[in-house]
């Protein structure tokens, strides 16, 4: 009985993940130009004209329209179906990992900041206050609800957002943002310690990998900037659905 309703949760999540795959693209493109979210109908990117039900279908609508707008025939980024199904993949994987319980509802909540904040800070450099900011609150309340002692929480968010913090102040803002900090706090709200200890080093690590890949191939220089949030939210998830399971 408990695998079949694990079974079930995976799938009805996974469905659930593409739903709100689809609302979470819209908060990508909307937050970072200053456009309300909660207001005014789906509209193509490009010709601007609004989209019928049947063109917000996720991924059917982007695979039935074969890549472009039905209006103005222009493509359709397929970040936008990528999104859905990771959004609908990491929504089962919480299901699978926390079964019916109020920490899934934690980490489907936090499925969607994270997958928000990394795709933000990927295509234009920034991470959200109206974000991170929400999200460090509930997060704590939530953690300290289901458990996590308060000696932990707050350490781990004096860890999680004092290492940016430090690494602020010593380079004047020109290494890490004012977002890494709050991305550290939200962290440490969520992981406590000495968990975020353990993220921050995977999250550098696989930053310190990507970084020589794309000097080797060319793809950055010495000093470019490659934004940090992706493989903070990256290390966080992995760091805490993993945790359950060893």
């Amino acid at each position: 009985m408990v695998l079949i309703m694990t079974i079930i949760a995976i799938i009805w999540f996974g469905v659930l993940g593409l739903l709100m795959g689809s609302f979470a693209n819209v908060l990508v493109y909307r937050l970072p130009r200053g456009l309300a979210w909660w207001g005014g109908r789906s509209m193509c990117t490009i010709c601007h004209h609004v989209l019928g039900p049947w063109e917000l279908i996720p991924v059917f609508s982007w695979l039935w329209q074969r890549q472009r707008c039905r209006h103005c025939s222009q493509l359709i980024s397929g970040r936008y179906i990528v999104g859905e199904i990771t959004l609908a993949l990491l929504y089962a994987w919480a299901a699978a990992t926390f079964g019916w319980s109020w920490l899934l509802v934690l980490a489907l909540f936090i499925g969607l900041v994270f997958f928000v904040l990394f795709w933000v800070d990927l295509e234009h450099g920034i991470l959200p206050d109206s974000i991170t900011l929400p999200a460090i609150i509930i997060t704590a309340v939530a953690q300290l609800y289901l458990g996590l002692s308060w000696q932990s929480l707050v350490l781990g968010m004096a860890v999680g957002s004092g290492l940016f913090l430090l690494q602020y102040a010593v380079s004047g803002g020109t290494w890490v943002g004012g977002g890494d900090i709050r991305l550290g706090a939200l962290l440490g709200a969520l992981l406590g310690w000495p968990l975020v200890l353990a993220a921050l080093m995977l999250a550098y690590c696989s930053g310190a990998l990507v970084g020589v890949w794309l000097l080797i191939t060319k793809r950055a220089q010495i000093h470019s900037a490659v934004p940090f949030g992706p493989f903070l939210v990256a290390a966080g998830w992995i760091v805490w659905l993993i945790y359950p399971l060893i």
